[in-house]
């Protein structure tokens, strides 16, 4: 069955990142940190559109068969606002959810390839301490393009395709 790849492969981006306060809970014993909350959803949007891009590049030099096909996910792991903040980047719609836990859905993953990207970045992510992230965020050419030190707010939006654009390097 063909795919519709214009779709962002999760429907619903508070639901994944009540998956990932949970996930992070069961893993870790504590509380996410609202930080350690919006690092990995901005990771894993950035390293899954580098991913099935890059993927979808190489598809199209080579024709043996493959395992996976790449042309049939979208770059998209959801569609949000990603704005360039003091700490990096962030989902604004999810910073401002007040009861995320409403929004959990243990069946937000569906699909074998997502659920298996996502379990695995998480667990590597989850590692990492908070500011860290930032740190690493702060080293993202499309963070540093849109965040002005000089504004009073830092809410400019960083535009997807330039968030793919990058880590598809980056892969």
């Amino acid at each position: 069955m063909k795919r519709n790849t214009s779709v962002p492969v999760i429907d619903n981006v508070t639901e994944l990142a009540a998956y990932i306060r949970n996930r992070y809970q069961e893993q870790m014993q504590r509380e996410i940190s609202p930080l350690k909350l919006q690092k990995p959803l901005y990771f894993l949007f950035a390293y899954w559109g580098g991913f099935i891009r890059k993927g979808k590049q190489s598809q199209s030099k080579c024709s043996n068969s493959i395992e996976v096909d790449y042309n049939e996910f979208s770059d998209y792991l959801y569609k949000a606002k990603i704005e360039a903040w003091v700490y990096g980047p962030v989902l604004p719609d999810v910073y401002r959810v007040s009861d995320i836990d409403r929004h959990y859905k243990k069946d937000v993953l569906s699909e074998g390839l997502v659920t298996e990207f996502v379990i695995d970045l998480l667990g590597q992510l989850f590692k990492v301490s908070d500011f860290r992230l930032v740190d690493i965020a702060h080293a993202d050419k499309v963070w540093k393009k849109y965040f002005n030190p000089n504004n009073t707010t830092h809410n400019e939006s960083m535009p997807p395709e330039e968030i793919i654009d990058e880590y598809s390097t980056k892969i």
